[in-house]
């Protein structure tokens, strides 16, 4: 007899989707890849139907025994406008070999989306390019057009584009691809991409082979990924390239601190639930720090694509 998660019944429309160990859930602000849907027991496959676990809401099913619910996607995606000013101090950059190799060398038009409070957005500015930056959130944005007052910044979501036919060279999401709809958003995607455009994928993710950095992640347990792997495109994408560079952050106390209260799953958390893994942080902060704080690596994966 099976052990695993069971499709729900059918009844009302509700889409079910099975994840990988690796991609965890797509409800998490930190997961390595975009959504397979998948049935059980069949790799690529579309859409089940199954039966609501309440008025207006959706079961969807990730996998490894555990039930997750469209109301609890949004409410971890709605969590970042809470944490805005916490997350844009303390939230990792990306390097600039990074970002060269997903936009190229010359300045050209990018969309970055998903930009949030615009941490890729400064390296691609720094780099020459003309942004546009699209994030959902007002909150972030606000942050993001008082860090980079001259970047058009735009509300508006991947699967609704605020951007006109081919108008950008490259479309970039970082830290943020996992949180979108892949089937709405990659068509919009390459509607705004000029023929030939790119779209670049990054993700910092940590580098437990530092102990004290795995003993941190490890505290979180799947909500934080230890590795990535390829997302999956469609046409008119072609084939995916990957490269990895290492990256580092160096903080201090409130900066570790609020490094972890900035991810989804800890701001959603009751204040007495999230005061207790606060508390632990600053446990092992005080135990590993040096005067000069701490040095926290990552590595950081990078994908493209380019659009035919």
């Amino acid at each position: 007899m099976s052990h695993g998660p069971k499709p729900c019944p059918p009844r009302r429309p509700c889409i079910v989707v099975t994840y990988s160990s690796i991609e965890r859930s797509r409800y998490l602000d930190d997961i390595s890849r975009p959504f397979r849907r998948q049935d059980p027991g069949r790799r690529y496959s579309r859409y089940r139907e199954g039966r609501p676990r309440g008025p207006g809401r959706r079961c969807v099913w990730r996998g490894r025994g555990s039930i997750v619910t469209t109301d609890e996607f949004r409410l971890r995606a709605a969590s970042f406008g809470g944490v805005a000013d916490v997350y844009e101090r303390t939230r990792p950059g990306y390097p600039d070999d990074a970002v060269r190799w997903l936009t190229g060398d010359r300045p050209v038009r990018v969309l970055d989306l998903g930009a949030g409070t615009g941490k890729l957005t400064r390296s691609l500015v720094a780099a020459g390019h003309d942004v546009v930056a699209v994030d959902p959130s007002e909150p972030m944005l606000a942050r993001l057009r008082t860090v980079l007052p001259g970047v058009d910044a735009r509300a508006g979501s991947a699967e609704r584009l605020p951007l006109d036919d081919a108008t950008v060279d490259v479309v970039t999401a970082g830290q943020a691809y996992h949180w979108f709809e892949p089937a709405t958003a990659l068509p919009e995607i390459a509607r705004v991409l000029r023929p030939g455009g790119r779209l670049g994928l990054v993700w910092n993710l940590r580098d437990d082979s530092v102990g004290w950095v795995d003993e941190l992640w490890s505290m979180f347990g799947d909500h934080e990924s230890r590795r990535v792997d390829d997302p999956q495109v469609v046409p008119p994408f072609g084939p995916i390239e990957r490269q990895t560079f290492r990256h580092e952050q160096r903080l201090d106390r409130d900066g570790l601190l609020g490094l972890v209260a900035s991810r989804s799953y800890v701001a959603v958390l009751a204040a007495p639930e999230r005061d207790a893994v606060i508390a632990r942080v600053g446990a092992l902060y005080d135990r590993v720090a040096s005067p000069d704080g701490v040095v926290l690596p990552y590595l950081t994966h990078c994908f493209r694509s380019t659009r035919d």
